[in-house]
């Protein structure tokens, strides 16, 4: 049976105040350090645990664990020992194993999340100082093996992840030797926390505390639990087999580049996930620094005035987005470790409207098109280039096309006074604005236009997979068919905002981005 420490037992200079809890592998109480006066957090091993070589060999791997990891975000070890308890409530007992560790002020992340998910900025603030830890933990060759909410506490001056009861390092066991399993149908660690390879009990690795970062940073962002089931079997087939929703869809500000961390983090095979927490930190700081979502924030004059544009967020269906600063170029999406390297091309003045036509020409029947101004758009598979030129200086805006890699353009006819051209995901149509401010469509290999719908004030559509075209208007973004139909509202422009401008579907068809002035 345990024994309780009470308020006024000593443990050599260490004074019992108060119990605060129980860790992974034993009891944890307040305390004060006499000689130095300061508060420490105690945590004893329990004497039923005494003679239990296994527990004891883990309680003393915790104590070299922790010792050997100097980090800002992981709890400090000030002192371990070993003591009969002294006072006059303490009972003449054995002599009992304790470490003496900072005293943390704050709640664990499991009391924080009984309040609902964390904002996105205190999300990715506190998981970037977990990376970070696990970073320092892992090369150093430990690995923690049951991280969770209620292993990380929140304080003042940030999170701290401890309770290394059951750590381990790599390099202490004999290759092929598991620790997971203590006795028969016991699995160290929590459960809705562990990795598919934990529960079929093979060797945990760095990989295996990635998996349950993931779990925890989608926990934080949502407030709900990545896997669950109503018994431990069906827990662990969903931890198994089944995918949980991207953050996005249950948290909307949620950044795609985000959902795209915590998939690979939440991969079944380990040789999927992220390999390293390093990567975790420089991804996880290049959102939080807002590419996760790029775009621009910029300040210019218009009309005598400065004015400011933004990017934002939204989500097909979603009434009113939310405002996130973002960098420059307004419509790409990186999802990887890097930015893509940058394309450039030059689409030369004079190109001729059809074959065998000679440059120089400005009568009707021939000579080259003209730019009335830069209206370019390239194709998702990025083979072709649409744009907008006038056969003729007096001619008609048309809709040009043509392969990047020739110069010849085909004229698609039917076209006239095209502006701000765009692709279907599938390269075989392009949108339009066009005569009487009509919404159009036509085939990039040439046919006739097809009407969509109105579109007084269009600036600018995007078109998904599907089939739902976006576009901005003064009175906000509007969705329609791409079939055509009646268009709708998807966002609410603002008493301080003149319209939303320039929507761009991000890769998943279900989020884009959008200027608003």
């Amino acid at each position: 049976m345990s024994m309780a420490l009470t308020p006024g037992v000593r443990l050599g200079p260490y004074e019992i105040l108060n119990a605060i809890g129980a860790g992974g592998m034993g009891e944890v109480y307040k305390a004060r350090d006499t000689r130095l006066e300061r508060i420490v957090a105690i945590k004893v091993l329990p004497p039923e645990f005494v003679n239990d070589p296994v527990a004891k060999q883990r309680f003393d791997r915790e104590a070299q664990t922790i010792a050997s990891l100097k980090h800002p975000h992981i709890c400090v070890l000030h002192d371990i020992g070993r003591l009969r308890p002294e006072g006059a409530s303490a009972s003449q007992g054995d002599e009992i194993d304790f470490l003496v560790m900072e005293y943390l002020d704050g709640e664990t992340l499991t009391d924080r999340l009984t309040k609902g998910p964390l904002p996105l900025d205190e999300a990715l603030g506190v998981a970037i100082a977990i990376a970070d830890a696990l970073d320092k933990a892992h090369r150093q060759g430990v690995v923690h093996r049951d991280l969770k909410p209620g292993n990380v506490m929140l304080t003042g001056s940030g999170p701290k992840l401890l309770d290394f009861g059951l750590a381990k390092s790599q390099a202490a066991l004999p290759a092929g030797t598991s620790v997971t399993m203590t006795v028969p149908g016991t699995i160290l660690g929590t459960m809705q926390y562990m990795a598919p390879e934990q529960l079929d009990g093979a060797e945990a690795d760095r990989r295996t505390d990635i998996f349950a970062f993931g779990v925890v940073v989608h926990e934080m962002v949502t407030g709900k639990k990545a896997f669950e089931g109503k018994s431990q079997v069906l827990l662990i087939s969903a931890i198994a087999t089944a995918e949980p929703p991207p953050l996005s869809r249950v948290q909307p500000e949620s950044p795609p580049a985000l959902d795209h961390v915590v998939k690979t983090c939440l991969e079944k095979d380990p040789a999927d996930r992220w390999q390293d927490a390093r990567d975790l930190v420089a991804e996880l700081r290049w959102i939080a620094e807002g590419g996760g979502d790029v775009g621009f924030a910029m300040a210019g004059a218009a009309g005598g005035r400065r004015m400011r544009a933004w990017i934002r967020r939204g989500v097909i269906g979603a009434a009113v987005a939310a405002i996130v600063l973002l960098g420059w170029p307004a419509y790409s999406y990186f999802q990887g470790q890097s930015e893509p390297e940058e394309l450039r091309f030059r689409i030369p003045r004079n190109l001729t409207s059809d074959p065998g036509e000679t440059n120089g020409g400005n009568s009707a029947s021939g000579g080259a098109p003209t730019f009335n101004r830069p209206d370019t758009s390239i194709s998702p598979d990025g083979k072709s280039i649409a744009f907008v030129a006038r056969p003729t200086n007096d001619g008609t805006l048309l809709i040009y096309v043509r392969p990047v890699d020739s110069v010849t353009p085909q004229k698609l006819a039917g076209t006239d006074d095209a502006q701000l051209t765009f692709w279907s995901p599938d390269n075989k149509f392009i949108g339009y604005l066009g005569k009487g401010s009509r919404l159009r469509r036509i085939a990039a290999s040439g046919g006739p236009p097809a009407d969509i719908c109105d579109a007084p004030g269009f600036t600018g559509g995007t078109w998904n997979a599907q089939g739902v075209v976006l576009f901005g208007t003064p009175t906000g973004i509007l969705r329609v068919s791409a079939e055509g139909g009646t268009p709708e509202n998807v966002t609410k422009v603002e008493a301080d905002e003149t319209g939303h401008f320039w929507p761009r579907f991000l890769p998943d068809g279900q989020h884009y981005l959008y200027v608003t002035v």
